[in-house]
């Protein structure tokens, strides 16, 4: 799944604080554990807002 995202997802702009790898944990945290995007922002230190883009952005890839 890691070599897929790294291959699929663009860099643009800035550079993203979270890893490919944390990226992919994040989203399958979400998915399988049913964790709400305000626990996992408080874990890995980012906004929801940006939990929610990352999430999205992996599901669509």
């Amino acid at each position: 799944m890691l070599g897929v995202l790294e291959t699929e997802l663009r860099d643009f702009g800035r550079p993203s604080k979270l890893s490919r790898a944390d990226q992919l944990l994040m989203s399958l945290m979400y998915w399988r554990e049913y964790r709400t995007q305000f626990h996992i922002s408080e874990t890995y230190g980012v906004s929801e807002a940006i939990i929610c883009q990352t999430i999205q952005k992996v599901e669509t890839h």
